[in-house]
């Protein structure tokens, strides 16, 4: 055990001759160009490589053979670990006022107002299980990129499709203008390399808006999985999961303040009163005017423009109101205590 045998040209039985599988010949298994010489099986993935590579030569012929040293290839399976994907997403708030653009407002950060570490940490309504702390991102970050500059934080999530209420990973990740996706490093591919590959549901939420996913578990694997939430609404989880925006995409639906997963205007546990109390507690709000502007990084801010307004002019309350209470579409009797309510397994 341990050693090739010298009169043993197949020391693993695998159909590949050991001098194949130790292309360097030094007698050293090198783990990722070699298959294993003493392991019938590489890559734990239940078939042995002399099946994977049928004509036994050392190389993966395309698409006849799979690799033997791939443990996702042909098929997923256990040994099968990582998750990779690619995400498109639009916040409604960030589109208000945008007109034809099809790019969201990056208002808070051209007001520097965006924290440079995750916001959901501390929100007693999401859980974060990367055990990333409160690293700081690289510098220059909110720098001005156009199209690609930072819009805010977004939160990512892994529902196993056999308990789709069950959160098993997530993820934070900032939201550029043109709605893709980027992990703090600004990589467009969020990997998460503990989790094995098999069906989740992605599930993508804003601190101000209501998440959505998809309509169907995807089967999700090391090769990045490519979702795009502005398209067709029907691919998403629930009836009008998401709202229509005035290029014809589709984006979050804004107003779930307090993290309920809902969007209430009137009525009980609605959003408004925590918006109100906010601007009336203000620290420079000395004289605990209604209208008094807030500009500050908060979730009370409906529009994303650094400002909260309670009362007046372009009031963070009435965009609830009219973008999204009375605009949803089972909203038919235009009921101003009508509830909204995220979609979500």
């Amino acid at each position: 055990e341990g050693e090739t045998g010298y009169l043993d040209e197949d020391s693993d039985d695998d159909y590949i001759i050991d001098g194949i599988e130790d292309t360097d010949k030094d007698g050293v298994y090198d783990v990722g160009p070699e298959t294993d010489p003493l392991n019938p099986d590489t890559d734990g993935d239940t078939l042995i490589d002399g099946v994977e590579d049928a004509n036994q030569d050392g190389e993966v012929d395309e698409p006849l053979e799979s690799d033997p040293r791939d443990p996702c290839d042909p098929y997923l399976n256990a040994n099968c670990i990582g998750v990779a994907v690619k995400l498109k997403v639009k916040l409604y708030g960030a589109m208000m006022g945008v007109g034809a653009d099809t790019l969201m407002r990056d208002d808070l950060r051209a007001k520097d107002l965006i924290p440079t570490t995750e916001p959901y940490s501390a929100m007693p309504t999401y859980t974060n299980l990367e055990n990333n702390g409160q690293t700081p991102l690289p510098a220059g970050t909110f720098d001005d990129k156009a199209e690609s500059s930072i819009v805010d934080w977004v939160f990512v999530e892994l529902h196993p499709s056999s308990a789709p209420k069950t959160v098993l990973a997530t993820k934070t990740a900032l939201l550029k203008r043109d709605g893709e996706v980027t992990s703090t490093d600004g990589n467009p591919i969020l990997m998460f390399d503990s989790i094995p590959s098999g069906q989740y549901y992605v599930v993508l939420r804003h601190r101000n808006h209501l998440g959505v996913t998809t309509e169907n578990p995807l089967t999700l694997s090391p090769v990045p999985t490519e979702i795009d939430f502005t398209g067709n609404d029907h691919n998403l989880y629930g009836s009008h999961s998401t709202t229509t925006t005035f290029d014809g995409k589709y984006a979050l639906w804004p107003g779930d303040l307090n993290g309920d997963h809902k969007v209430i205007y009137q009525g009980p546990y609605n959003d408004v009163f925590g918006m109100f109390f906010y601007v009336m507690t203000f620290q420079g709000n000395d004289l605990n005017l209604a209208n008094f502007i807030c500009q500050a990084y908060n979730n009370f801010d409906v529009n994303l423009d650094g400002r909260t307004i309670y009362q007046g002019p372009n009031n963070d309350r009435s965009m609830i109101l009219f973008f999204t209470i009375l605009k949803h579409p089972e909203n038919t009797a235009l009921l101003a205590n009508f509830i909204v309510t995220e979609k979500l397994p």
